[in-house]
């Protein structure tokens, strides 16, 4: 997706249609999501910084549209409010049923709105504000912030719990006349700022947990309560069919790793599962020391997740588990650690991303995920059965990185459709589309076409690639 800013000339001229004003007028666009559809392409994305031209004023507006150039724009939902204090999740079921958290600053000086929005087929069919629950949503990747249902009834998102004491920590030297010493004190406003860098950074206690909007009932309802007063920080929640929520918890440690957040896969951390109906408890599912990145199977039988080792540095490799949900718990190794690795063989599975794929399997027999190969990022395959690895794409592709951008089922458990990035030191991002066909045990790759041939700039940033590219026209580059 190019978010293109036309000339001057243009907007000026340009600006009698609401469509035009949308394809003329961006000057910044963020994706929200991204899914195949009647073999073409859709987005969802937010236009942050939209002009219209007869309030003289920007508007933030929500657009779905085809990736393919046809003039089809859906308007979701606008907000005339200040561009720099808008924030925005947006997230499709499998169903076509849009789900988006916002948060809107108030007005006068008033306190902020958090709002839970959803929209089936175009049409805003809920819009509740949670704001007594949720101080503000989870703006980082990192958490998976935003699942809704198939049917979408249920919302589950990740957002810091209001009201109560939020203690910050911090470091303060005392001299007198005895010598020097240091004590925590409690500071006395703390600031409620997130940190997207490094645990160890973060200046606020901040313990976020998962939260779930009943859009039939109209209530929202805590699902990880009493997770915060352990001062455990709550995150990365998957929704299963059956309304089962499982989620990541990161509990409270020493003061020197400021007792929130931490941006880490080597922390510890433990999987957890309730329901969306709060009827049952919240159980513990994992005992390894770093368990993230929950993923239930298609069917409901099996769970997929990481696991970290406890070491001092960061970037470490990790093992992938999966583990029955029903009846034993037995649970086995896809991927182990891979200590020392020949040049050229796997080197060991290293997450690239903030958490695993949200659709990693591939029929009954394979999984996908994103790894570091040595120097370059690869796509690879893993079969469940013998934990035999098949790196994907780059024999037709390339040397270079490959990472990827969307998914899709195309024939039922045979065959997946994958948009994919492809980069090197030379060409910083070219797309293309390449269909995987499963057979049982076996896996190929199929109709390889090159999409876009992207000069500029790139960026990934969680499971979606902003690009910036020149498209000269005449003497005119845009």
């Amino acid at each position: 997706v190019c978010a293109r800013r036309t000339s001057r000339r243009a907007m000026d001229t340009d600006s009698t249609t609401a469509a035009a004003i949308s394809r003329s007028a961006l000057s910044f666009c963020s994706v929200g999501d991204a899914w195949f559809e009647g073999g073409r392409a859709n987005v969802l994305s937010l236009c942050r910084s939209q002009r219209s031209f007869a309030q003289k004023s920007k508007v933030n507006t929500v657009v779905s549209y085809w990736l393919d150039g046809d003039d089809q724009e859906n308007v979701l939902s606008s907000f005339p409010v200040p561009v720099k204090n808008i924030k925005a999740t947006v997230r499709r079921s499998e169903g076509g049923i849009v789900a988006m958290l916002v948060e809107v600053p108030g007005k006068e000086g008033s306190k902020a709105e958090q709002r839970v929005q959803v929209f089936k087929e175009g049409v805003l069919v809920a819009d509740e504000d949670v704001s007594a629950m949720v101080k503000s949503f989870s703006p980082s990747a990192f958490f998976q912030r935003c699942q809704i249902s198939s049917d979408g009834r249920k919302v589950v998102f990740v957002g810091e719990p209001a009201g109560g004491d939020v203690v910050d920590f911090c470091s303060e030297k005392i001299i007198n006349g005895k010598g020097e010493g240091e004590v925590l004190k409690k500071a006395p406003e703390p600031k409620f700022e997130w940190r997207d860098h490094m645990g160890e950074q973060l200046d606020t206690t901040i313990l976020p947990q998962i939260f779930c909007l009943d859009v039939a009932e109209r209530n929202c309802t805590c699902l990880s309560a009493g997770m915060k007063e352990k001062g455990t920080a709550c995150g990365q929640p998957c929704l299963a069919e059956d309304g089962t929520v499982y989620f990541v918890g990161w509990p409270e440690e020493t003061p020197t790793l400021r007792l929130g957040l931490l941006y880490c896969i080597n922390r510890a951390s433990t999987i957890f599962k309730t329901t969306t109906d709060k009827t049952g408890q919240i159980e513990v599912v994992t005992d390894e020391y770093a368990a993230t990145s929950p993923i239930v199977s298609p069917d409901g039988h099996t769970l997929l997740y990481q696991v970290a080792r406890e070491e001092p540095f960061h970037n470490y490799a990790v093992e992938l588990k999966e583990k029955s949900i029903e009846g034993g718990n037995e649970e086995s190794t896809l991927v182990p650690v891979v200590d020392n690795a020949s040049q050229g063989e796997f080197p060991g599975l290293f997450i690239t991303r903030d958490r695993l794929l949200s659709e990693p399997f591939l029929g009954e027999s394979w999984v996908v995920a994103e790894t570091a190969w040595h120097c370059e990022k690869a796509v690879i395959a893993i079969r469940r059965c013998d934990g035999n690895i098949r790196r994907l794409f780059s024999s037709r592709i390339g040397a270079g990185s490959i990472s990827i951008l969307a998914r899709a089922e195309i024939e039922k458990k045979r065959r997946y459709r994958f948009a994919l990035k492809h980069s090197t030191p030379l060409s910083p991002g070219i797309i293309f589309v390449c269909d995987v066909v499963v057979d049982g045990d076996n896996i190929q790759e199929e109709r390889l076409l090159k999409v876009a041939d992207l000069g500029g700039e790139a960026a990934v940033d969680g499971e979606w690639c902003t690009l910036w590219t020149h498209i000269e026209r005449g003497n005119v580059a845009e």
